[in-house]
């Protein structure tokens, strides 16, 4: 697969958890899924900044499951 191709499973974006996010969190999750490496690692404040995304929105992904903070830089 390409490093520019990336992919989601439909199970977790179609799932109610999932749903039930607020728009904005949802698209922090879908582009940091675009902007991962090939071991999902992301460094979320880079993505965060391209969408003008609040730290909430991370802090949601993040108790609800959906991403882990590595360290204090948030990625």
């Amino acid at each position: 697969m390409s490093k520019d191709c990336a992919m989601y499973d439909k199970r977790i974006v179609n799932s109610a958890k999932f749903l039930k996010l607020s728009a904005t969190a949802k698209l922090l999750y879908l582009y940091m899924l675009g902007d991962a490496d090939t071991d999902g690692i992301v460094d979320a404040y880079v993505t965060m900044n391209k969408l003008n995304s609040s730290p909430g929105d991370l802090e949601v992904l993040v108790n609800n499951g959906f991403a882990i903070i590595l360290n204090e830089n948030q990625v």
